[in-house]
């Protein structure tokens, strides 16, 4: 029995002596023809190691090699100035190297795409299958590296800083996973992927994949399958993008998206599919600054850039996306195309509920396309003020700004509400329909409206002129003060009238409206900056059994605050002229002052 277990000890300690004399009897030749045999095997491409190398014994049995470089020495796929690699033992023991975990030291990743569209990284796949049988180190490090890409179909030129990566793939048969940081452009960004089936992912098969991608702009998720075609990636599968800033993300992504307070929160989920040079979302969920919407999406990155799509909306509010100018006090500042940094664009939406500054329209449905340049907006019929608007509106650049036309109608609509979202004035109630055709360029909002030529029809039915007494405004020759009130109201069967928009203002010269014994006259303009209005109208009153008579008037103050004033002029031109008898203007009376 003591010679059995002596003689077991001494196996053991043979074993022992053996494993730490094994990596002392590996010449460093060796170790430098196995390491390069390895990667080359790996990756098809030529592989030199110009520095040292070693067998290390701290703080595990591994191997080190100094001056790495896989590819051709004019335009190497990569670097590295140090590499070092854990070994497994038992190989060893019989003069192996088989690398369980392998550390790149600083190395320098240059993928490029030539404009034939190979990439400098695919593996040929004998090279691949010969391969498939051999041993994979279980773990890859990669700290403190820099991957660049190019690619000369696209012109395009990346640059990735890789602080640590860790790659896990323990068989060449098994699933891959890799996890760790990278920074692109400034930003940190944590990722974590597995591919079921790598292997034939670098055969041009297909695999099954799973990335998770969190940065500061964003955080991503996909599951899905990817395949390799070339120096292209084609993936299929459902994905979701969340960020607390739109603007934000396309800013770090390299596209236009200007300065402002909207494009803010959003998020985006559905079917992805991206087939270079096409993406196409379907089945998508998007939400953006509290609009949400169901749809599709596709977009083509080759050539000219184009977006083409279907959004259905619950709810929109573009109010927060129209220009200052628009909203508030005309200003300065320099129009742009909208949409024109999204290349060529041909997209549809439709919603439940339309707001657009002070409409509220109901469902809606409009078209926008751009091509060369030139945008084209058709609104096909939205629900509004009881009624419907249907509109077309184009718009390009043109030198100094934007050329714009805008033409359409509205019918059937409550003129008060109507009338209100459009000048801001209450006065009038009734069921109005309009047309117009108008054209405008400038620079600014404040050039666009000052330029703005066109004309419209206007007829309103069956309604009522609030603030119109028809007694006090008979009576204002005699009592100049009779409509200071601003009480009362007319009822009319019709009022209809031609607009002229140039110069800022729009202009009339045949406002008629008429009622159970009178009829209202009235030309004027109204100026389009201030809602300022200088108008001539006159009364004629046509009561049953009595004679007929006419009341001039002028019209003075704002369009949303109008007041009537007699007209002394035309007052007495007709007493001269023995039209009316001569009124008394009473010099205790003065002209009651304009309102608001």
């Amino acid at each position: 029995m003591k010679r059995v277990l002596a003689a077991a000890i001494a196996v053991v300690l043979l074993v022992v002596a053996l494993g730490a004399a094994a990596p002392l009897m590996v010449p460093a030749g060796l170790v430098r023809e196995k390491i390069a045999e390895r990667i080359e095997a790996l990756t098809g491409q030529p592989v030199s190691i110009s520095g040292k190398a070693a067998i290390t014994l701290h703080p595990f049995v591994g191997v080190e090699v100094h001056g790495v470089r896989v590819g051709p020495a004019a335009s190497p796929l990569m670097t590295a100035d140090m590499v070092t690699g854990r070994l497994k033992l038992l190989p060893l023991l019989v003069g192996e190297i088989e690398i369980a975990e392998l550390r790149l030291e600083s190395p320098r990743l240059n993928l490029s795409v030539d404009r034939a569209g190979q990439a400098n990284w695919s593996v040929p796949h004998t090279v691949v299958m010969a391969a498939a049988g051999d041993p994979v180190p279980g773990r890859v490090v990669m700290h403190d590296g820099l991957v660049t890409y190019d690619d000369a179909r696209a012109g395009l030129h990346e640059t990735l800083r890789v602080p640590d990566i860790s790659l896990r793939w323990s068989s060449a048969s098994g699933a891959a996973s890799a996890a760790g940081t990278l920074e692109w452009r400034g930003a940190p960004v944590a990722f974590d992927a597995v591919v079921d089936s790598p292997l034939a992912l670098l055969t041009s098969g297909s695999s099954p994949v799973r990335l998770s991608v969190a940065a500061d702009p964003l955080k991503a998720s996909f599951t899905g399958t990817a395949l390799a075609n070339g120096g292209d990636l084609q993936v299929e599968g459902d994905a979701a993008v969340r960020t607390q800033s739109f603007r934000q993300l396309l800013i770090w992504l390299g596209l236009p998206a200007g300065d402002g307070d909207t494009l803010g929160e959003a998020s985006i989920a559905g079917r992805l599919k991206w087939a270079r040079p096409a993406l196409s979302l379907t089945d998508a969920r998007l939400i953006l600054d509290g609009n949400s919407a169901d749809g599709a999406l596709a977009a083509n990155f080759g050539g000219p850039r184009s977006v083409d799509g279907a959004l259905a909306f619950d709810h929109l509010d573009l109010t927060p996306y129209l220009p200052a100018s628009l909203t508030g006090p005309w200003t300065k500042e320099p129009l742009a195309l909208p949409l024109a940094a999204l290349g060529d664009l041909d997209l549809r939406v439709s919603a439940a509920d339309l707001r657009l500054g002070t409409f509220d329209l109901g469902r809606s449905a409009a078209t926008a396309s751009l091509r060369d340049g030139k945008l084209n907006l058709n609104l096909g019929e939205a629900q509004f003020a009881g009624g419907r608007i249907t509109a077309a509106l184009t718009a390009e650049t043109a030198a100094g700004g934007l050329k714009t036309t805008v033409s359409g109608s509205i019918d059937g609509v409550a003129a008060g509400s109507a009338l209100a979202a459009l000048l801001g004035t209450t006065e009038i109630e009734g069921t109005g329909s309009m047309r117009f055709d108008v054209a405008a360029s400038g620079a600014t909002l404040d050039e666009l409206f000052a330029r703005a030529t066109g004309t419209g029809k206007v007829t309103i039915a069956d309604g009522s002129l609030a603030g119109l007494a028809l007694d006090r405004l008979a009576a204002i020759d005699e009592d100049p003060e009779a409509m200071s009130a601003r009480d009362g109201a007319t009822a009319f069967t019709t009022v209809a009238c031609t607009l002229a928009l140039a110069d800022g203002a729009l202009a009339t010269a045949d406002l008629l409206a008429t009622g159970d014994g009178f009829a209202i006259s009235l030309t004027g303009r109204a100026a389009l900056s201030d809602g300022s209005v200088a108008a001539n109208g006159a009364l004629s009153l046509t009561p049953a059994g009595a004679a007929a008579s006419r009341v001039p008037f002028v019209v003075r103050g704002t369009w949303w605050s109008p007041i009537a004033l007699p007209d002394i002029r035309r007052t007495m031109n007709q007493a001269v002229g023995g039209g009316l008898p001569a009124v008394k203007i009473g010099a205790a009376k003065p002209l009651p002052r304009p309102k608001g």
